[in-house]
């Protein structure tokens, strides 16, 4: 179909944005995506799943989450195994925000990694004070055991820790920053080896701004996060992960041996006047990340996860600073 991208991932039909529930276990690559099955316009949302064992070649395995009557539609998430849910032995288990009358985060749950249920507790955790409060990313927390879910809440994220994915406590909040300003979408926090081998934190957030100041545009800012909450100890002005535009949403595989974001590769100031015919969107290369020292101080640096790409002429193994 004409203007579709050769290797980027997009639907066979209908619109899709946001990838949600990366994840990489025994060889194959988990995608899902906000996807919208009958129109090439953002709602009403839906997970997509996709599967590839190279990042490039994706196997489309249709919608898996649906809107619900009373919850609403099927906002952003991720995906994580989790060891013992349900009974199960090493179930895949999605968290994404029902949006409806408010925003709330529920859980759908496969055992087979293919075929998922809702969680029938749903929300998990509950909210109607907040207007936005979505796109939770789930971690492991390696300082107080179980999970970490950082959710975007209006102009901060918010940590909240569980044991068992089912029951959530707040436990810290991160905002303020004078260059992260606007609404706050698809958080993610990860360690990297800082330059001096020390694990440094990255905190990622997007945000959707008028279409004169860039439109969609993702920042990070890089500290320490001791398992409740994150403080920035680097002062960097909270970069852009791209200084292109086609780059949203980005987050990382669950799963993965170093981090690994893919991000929509697009933009909210013009991604629905894109020239297509019965789909609309797709998703960037998949990167893995890494710290790099520069005279600035360390910087995150990206290297595509795809093989016969053009190399750096001076350097074949050389990541791209961000």
């Amino acid at each position: 179909m004409e203007y579709r991208p050769r290797w980027h991932f997009s639907p066979k039909v209908g619109w899709i944005n946001d990838p949600n529930g990366l994840l990489y276990a025994d060889g194959v690559w988990h995608v899902f995506a906000q996807y919208a099955p009958d129109a090439v316009k953002a709602s009403p949302k839906h997970w997509l799943h996709a599967t590839s064992r190279d990042l490039l070649t994706f196997t489309e395995h249709g919608v898996v989450i649906p809107p619900d009557e009373k919850l609403g539609e099927a906002f952003s998430g991720s995906a994580v195994l989790a060891p013992g849910f349900a009974g199960m032995d090493n179930p895949m288990v999605l968290m994404f925000t029902h949006h409806g009358q408010s925003e709330q985060q529920s859980l759908y749950v496969a055992g087979d990694h293919r075929t998922f249920v809702p969680y029938h507790g749903n929300p998990v955790i509950q909210n109607t004070a907040l207007r936005d409060f979505r796109d939770p990313k789930v971690l492991r927390n390696g300082a107080l055991g179980g999970w970490t879910a950082v959710i975007a809440a209006g102009d901060h994220v918010a940590f909240y820790h569980s044991r068992d994915l089912i029951r959530w406590d707040k436990t810290g909040e991160f905002g303020g920053h004078p260059a992260l300003w606007g609404v706050y979408e698809c958080p993610d926090v990860f360690a990297l080896p800082g330059p001096d081998g020390q694990p440094l934190w990255a905190l990622v957030a997007s945000m959707s701004r008028p279409a004169e100041q860039g439109g969609s545009v993702t920042q990070y800012v890089l500290g320490e996060f001791d398992g409740e909450t994150f403080r920035e100890t680097v002062i960097s002005g909270a970069p852009r992960i791209d200084q292109g535009f086609d780059s949203y949403a980005g987050v990382t595989f669950f799963g993965a041996q170093q981090p690994t974001m893919m991000a929509w590769a697009s933009n909210w100031a013009y991604a629905g006047r894109q020239p297509t015919g019965a789909w609309r969107g797709q998703l960037g290369f998949a990167r893995r990340l890494s710290l790099m020292d520069t005279k600035m101080g360390p910087r995150l640096a990206a290297q595509p996860v795809v093989p016969d790409l053009p190399v750096h002429p001076a350097n074949p193994n050389a990541a791209i600073p961000l």
